[in-house]
This record gives structure tokens, C-alpha cells and sequence, in this order.
């Protein structure tokens, strides 16, 4: 149904999409990934405007000449709340009736870690997108206006979006993955979903971490959600060979060293583990903690068994793949209020390992048991417990038929629920349906849109279902008066 619903709606996709993202190139492959395709899929419509520039980019990537491309100026390193208005005083926007109810409702909420910045953002944005606002003069975002802004990420894009949405009423979208929803504060959750017209995670975790804001707010509109899952890069992530039965056994792991990663707990099981099996780790990434992590191992005796092996390219980390028996990923949900990336939405390294055949044992947290089925791709393990995973390695270490026939049905069961052609179609047709809808907010302030929208046998399901959000926020936003 998503993909009939792609290929008739892609010719009426006509309003131009101002896409916001924190780092372009992008630092992480499967985000990089994913802000490829989407330009790709909307290349006459896109703009997009990065919060800055990284040198940490994906090897590989390259930045698309042909796709408009922004870069947001530096925040005044003396903005305040009392001194925003003098910083933003040359802008039209700042004059009028709407910009300054928007402004007194921002001076008056209680204000989090990245609220003045972000309002101070959304009003340049508010003011023109027509003007050549960045940091590199031959920029330029559009000499359109922009009637819906999608937000690559649920942090500080998201809250970009809110604030433009509240300036001018400008309907906005988002993509939610892991880390940015899981840092995102109860307040920046409920107002987001109170004014999103679409909201996108990657995960059911990911949507249940956001609706908990909203449990004592029972008006609060849940339709705005599709969960659309990562998927696979089968170009590269395929079966190499076929499993041995009568081997060492080789695991593998692909996490950054960071706290929510938790790999001293895998460090740990492996210490468990009775000398009668035969296991070498191989570990993939790097990180602040690489020191402590490897100093770990030389107190434990490990260092015959865990092997660091540092960073890696995509076609490296496909070749080590090949190379293993089962991938072990040990993430963990961190406690509030922690400065770290507090958990994982659905790993890619887990989807690329079951694409290759392989099982997976992985932590129940996060959007990680959305991943494997427990028993029957892999294992699930109670997060931060070692004699958990421990016993997860035994079983699937001395049953080396289970074990094949887990990577089997791990390879199937990626393939029907994480094809990433298939789920990238399904967030374009998202997309694509939020975008034609987004007039029914910009371009009216009464009903008569809604109406026309109601009477028309060319409007779809999905776009029926986005009305009633539309009603919602035209009242909210007291649009419709």
C-alpha cells in the first residue's frame, strides 16, 4: 500500500521542503545515508540548512552542488533573553503582531538548554528564507517560501521548527532516531507533539519515550505517528560465506566508546565465560573511553580474546562480518540528566549483521528488541547484567545449528520488516503527503482549505488522517478564529 501510495503521490509533490539538519556532511553513515536519499527523492523541492559544518563527515561523502545549501551564522555570544530583540531588531518579522505574541509566550515559558538559541534561529528563518542569511555568501536557501520545514532529527532542528511553526504558523515534520529523543527533555516532548504535523521515529520505544510526556494530557493528538524503521544497505552487507560447526567461535561488535554503549558489561561476560569455549571478540569503533576500555581487559586477561580493531570502512566492516559467527551489541538507556547520547533508537550495525546471516544477541533496551525476536534471531539480554549475556554467549556458542539457523532466520526476517528501499519509500511518501497538506496551514486562515480538502476525491487516506492534526493545530495556533 506505501508504495502505490509513493508512486501517486510523487508528481504532486509541488511545495518546496526546507529541511533542517545539525551537521552536514553528516558524522554518522546510516544519517548521512538517510539525508542522501531524502535529497535525492526530493531534489527540485529541498533546501536544506545545516547548523554547521563538520570535519568529522562520512568517508565518501561529498556534498551535493546541486542542492541549495545553507549554513546558519554564529550565535551572538552575548544573547540573552533580554537582548534577542535587539539582536533580531533589523528583521520585518520582529514588527509584527504575531512575532511579538510568539515572543512574549517564549519570555515567559521556562526556558531550557538550547531554547534561546533555537528561537533565535527560527526567527531568520521566520523573517525570509529568501535572503542569503549564512555563513558562506554564495548560500542561498530559496527564492520560494517554504511552506513545511522538516526537521532531520527530534533535538535542536525539532525545536527550530516549533518556534517557526508558533512565529508564523509554518507546518513542520520530523525524523526521530535514538539519541535525540531519548536527551529530549518532558517539555520539549509534549510541545512537539502538540505541534508537529508529522512525526516519524524509527522505533516504538523511540514513540513511547515521546507520548510518556503526554500521558496526563489525554487531548494530546497521537495520530501524527508512522514508525518507519531503518533498514540494511544489501549493496554492501550480504551472506560471504556459509557457517562452520566446528570452530572458534568469532563475535563481533560495532559501537563507538561512549557510556550508553556499555561495553564493560561485554567485557565483563567474556571474563565469565567457562575456558571450555573458544570465543575471540572483535571489536569495531573507537571513542573518549578506548583507554579504559582496553586497560579493562589487560586487568581481566582478556587481551588474547578482545581485539580493538579501531575504526572502519563500510567494505571492512562487511569483510569482518563475513569473518563471524554472531554479533553482541551491549547498549544501555542512561539515566536523566546524563551529558552523553542516552540510548539507541534500531542500531543499523544490527541490521547489517542479520543481512549477513548472522544472530544477534542484544540488550532489551532501547529500540533493540524491535530488532531480534527473541529465540529465534538471536537472544535478548536484561541490559547491564554480564551474567546474563554471559549465559546468551554459552547457548548460542555450543549449538552451532541453532545458531545457523538464527542467522537464517535473521537474514529473512530483516529483509520482510528492514529493507531500507522499502522504509525510505514509505518516509518519502510521509513526506510527500505532509508536504502537499501543508498548504491547508500556510495558505488560509479559515477552514475553507480543510473544506475543499474534505469535498475532494483526490485526497488519500493518510492525507484524511493529517487533517484532523491540521484542525487541531489551526486552533492552537488560533489560526482558525
Amino acid at each position: 500500500m506505501h508504495k502505490q501510495h509513493t508512486e501517486n503521490n510523487n508528481d504532486r509533490l509541488t511545495r518546496n521542503i526546507l529541511y533542517l539538519v545539525p551537521f552536514y556532511p553528516a558524522e554518522q553513515t546510516h544519517y548521512a545515508r538517510e539525508i542522501k536519499d531524502i535529497c535525492d527523492r526530493f531534489r527540485d523541492t529541498i533546501k536544506v540548512v545545516a547548523m554547521r559544518s563538520s570535519d568529522k563527515g562520512i568517508e565518501g561523502q561529498e556534498i551535493d552542488a546541486n542542492i541549495p545549501l545553507g549554513y546558519f551564522p554564529n550565535i551572538p555570544s552575548e544573547l540573552s533573553t533580554d537582548s534577542i530583540i535587539l539582536h533580531l531588531d533589523s528583521l520585518e518579522i520582529t514588527k509584527t503582531p504575531e512575532f511579538i505574541q510568539a515572543f512574549c509566550r517564549f519570555k515567559n515559558a521556562k526556558l531550557e538548554r538550547g531554547d534561546l538559541d533555537a528561537f533565535y534561529y527560527a526567527t531568520l528563518l521566520s523573517d525570509s528564507i529568501t535572503k542569503d542569511f549564512t555563513t558562506n555568501k554564495d548560500s542561498h536557501i530559496s527564492e520560494d517560501k517554504v511552506p513545511i520545514v522538516l526537521a532531520g532529527t527530534f533535538g535542536f532542528c525539532s525545536k527550530i521548527a516549533t518556534y517557526m511553526n508558533d512565529i508564523i504558523g509554518v507546518p513542520w515534520a520530523y525524523r526521530g532516531h535514538g539519541g535525540d529523543i531519548y536527551n529530549s527533555s518532558a517539555k520539549q516532548r509534549l510541545q512537539q507533539t502538540q505541534s508537529a504535523l508529522l512525526a516519524m521515529p524509527e522505533s516504538q520505544a523511540g514513540k513511547d519515550f515521546i507520548l510518556e510526556a503526554s500521558k496526563d494530557f489525554p487531548n494530546c493528538n497521537k495520530s501524527i505517528f508512522s514508525i518507519i524503521y531503518n533498514g540494511a544497505d544489501t549493496s554492501k552487507f550480504f551472506p560471504l560465506r556459509n557457517q562452520k560447526t566446528n570452530h572458534t567461535i568469532n563475535l563481533v561488535n560495532i559501537a563507538r566508546h561512549i557510556p550508553k554503549k556499555d561495553l564493560y558489561t561485554l567485557i565483563e561476560a567474556i571474563s565469565l565465560l567457562d575456558n571450555s569455549i573458544d570465543i575471540r571478540l572483535r571489536q569495531i569503533g573507537t571513542g573518549d573511553l578506548t583507554e579504559s576500555l582496553k586497560k579493562k581487559v589487560e586487568e581481566l586477561g582478556l587481551t588474547d580474546k578482545i581485539i580493538f580493531e579501531g575504526l572502519k570502512n563500510q567494505d571492512e566492516i562487511a569483510k569482518i562480518l563475513g569473518q563471524s559467527d554472531c554479533m553482541v551489541f551491549t547498549s544501555c538507556v542512561l539515566g536523566e540528566g546524563s551529558t552523553d547520547s542516552r540510548a539507541d533508537g534500531t542500531p543499523i550495525s544490527i541490521l547489517e549483521a542479520m543481512e549477513m546471516k548472522l544472530p544477534v544477541i542484544g540488550a532489551n533496551a532501547g529500540g533493540i528488541p524491535e530488532e531480534i525476536i527473541d529465540g529465534e534471531t538471536g537472544y535478548l539480554f536484561e541490559s547491564k547484567n554480564p551474567q546474563d549475556l554471559a549465559e546468551k554467549i554459552t547457548a548460542i556458542s555450543i549449538n552451532p545449528e541453532q545458531r545457523i539457523k538464527m542467522g537464517e532466520n535473521a537474514h529473512r526476517y530483516v529483509r520482510e520488516k528492514f529493507d531500507y528501499c522499502t522504509n525510505m519509500g514509505i518516509l518519502a511518501a510521509e513526506i510527500t503527503t505532509a508536504s502537499s497538506l501543508s498548504t491547508l496551514v500556510a495558505a488560509s486562515n479559515s477552514v475553507t482549505s480543510i473544506c475543499e480538502a474534505l469535498k475532494s476525491p483526490h485526497t488519500t487516506i493518510s492525507e484524511l488522517q493529517m487533517i484532523n492534526q491540521m484542525l487541531i493545530g489551526c486552533v492552537s495556533n488560533h489560526v482558525i478564529r
